[in-house]
């Protein structure tokens, strides 16, 4: 019988030798539904098929514009421009998106034009679910990629008064704030959440982190120590703490 595509997307998300290849055979074949093709866009880890980005549902092509947004910049600026222009929105913003941060030089005049498009709709399409922190989070991250960090911090803040006890904001806030070294403030910020936190685990992360930034050793592995403790199968967290402690064992 031929293979059903379940078993396709199961043996992507299994790593099997062999599934890259499935999943572009997936992606092209037009009698599937345009969610399993798209869904395929998602799970493959090599370079798209050329077709992904003319295909003739606009849900295939959006998932294929979505799949380049932690790509190198050459290419997205290979793929990218030509959605802008696309009749569906959707379309339109997600390749405006992924081209938020490339500079006005790298594009056309044309091309800077219907970017600017792009992230007006994106903006207008947040701005109208602006009493929802995912929302807020969304108009952060792009902030950043304009290169506003203090939009985006304006932003986070709001998601964070709007939903105390959800991680995403307040993380995403306190990671700003250690990227431009205010280490003091990034851990007042996850300090203040532990208590309203629906997962702490993560704050006490990432407060371990930020310790050992400050090269307060004792305090990361204190909290890296909670961390592993309320997200036992992190092995993130383990990798870390197994470091410190062993920093510590030398001093």
């Amino acid at each position: 019988r031929p293979e059903h595509y379940g078993e396709t997307l199961h043996a992507a998300r299994a790593g099997q030798p062999g599934a890259n290849a499935r999943l572009v055979a997936l992606i092209g074949d037009a009698r599937q539904p345009a969610i399993v093709r798209a869904t395929a866009i998602e799970s493959l880890a090599g370079p798209l098929p050329e077709a992904a980005f003319s295909d003739a549902d606009p849900a295939v092509r959006s998932a294929a514009a979505a799949s380049l947004g932690a790509r190198p910049a050459a290419e997205r600026l290979a793929r990218l421009p030509a959605l802008l222009a696309d009749p569906i929105r959707a379309v339109r913003i997600t390749a405006a998106r992924g081209l938020a941060d490339i500079p006005d030089a790298q594009l056309t005049a044309d091309q800077i034009r219907l970017r600017q498009r792009g992230l007006t709709e994106f903006i207008a399409a947040q701005e109208a679910m602006a009493d929802m922190p995912s929302a807020q989070i969304n108009l952060a991250q792009l902030q950043l990629e304009l290169g506003k960090p203090q939009a985006a911090a304006t932003h986070y803040r709001r998601a964070i008064a709007q939903d105390p006890v959800s991680n995403a904001a307040r993380l995403g806030l306190a990671r700003q704030l250690v990227a431009s070294r205010q280490l003091d403030a990034a851990t007042r910020l996850l300090d203040e959440g532990i208590a309203r936190s629906g997962q702490p685990g993560e704050l006490h992360f990432a407060l371990g982190l930020v310790a050992g930034q400050q090269k307060n050793w004792k305090e990361a592995a204190a909290q890296l120590q909670r961390a592993a403790e309320l997200m036992p199968d992190d092995r993130r967290i383990r990798r870390n703490l197994e470091a410190v402690q062993q920093y510590l064992r030398q001093e």
